[in-house]
């Protein structure tokens, strides 16, 4: 999975997978990790390849975040990942533009 990130990026976060017919909510246990990163990148090289887990396979992906960089509030990134059919003759390409807007609960999170 190749990641071009812009100024404001993931510092820290979980690609994770969910099959058809799990919770795919926020704070589900459905989703599987299949890969991790928690690194700075410099302003020269904000595209990188993460390597999935062997096997690693799922119906949906997410990119959870869970640490930020950089000086916006929000954070934007262009995904190019390969897919391949579960009988293995079939591939593509998937090019997906994510935007993550910060949520700044605030004092107001009892809502």
């Amino acid at each position: 999975m190749v990641h071009v990130w812009e100024a404001a990026y993931g510092k820290t976060f979980d690609i994770q997978v969910a099959q058809t017919g799990d919770d795919l909510s926020a704070g589900s246990s459905d989703w599987a990790t299949v890969a991790s990163a928690s690194r700075e990148l410099s302003a020269g090289s904000m595209t990188e390849t993460i390597q999935l887990d062997e096997g690693a396979s799922g119906r949906f992906i997410r990119i959870y975040i869970t640490e930020k960089c950089g000086v916006s509030s929000n954070v934007s990134l262009l995904l190019v990942f390969r897919v391949r059919s579960l009988a293995g003759n079939r591939e593509g390409w998937i090019i997906a533009c994510l935007f993550y807007p910060h949520v700044d609960r605030g004092s107001n999170d009892e809502r």
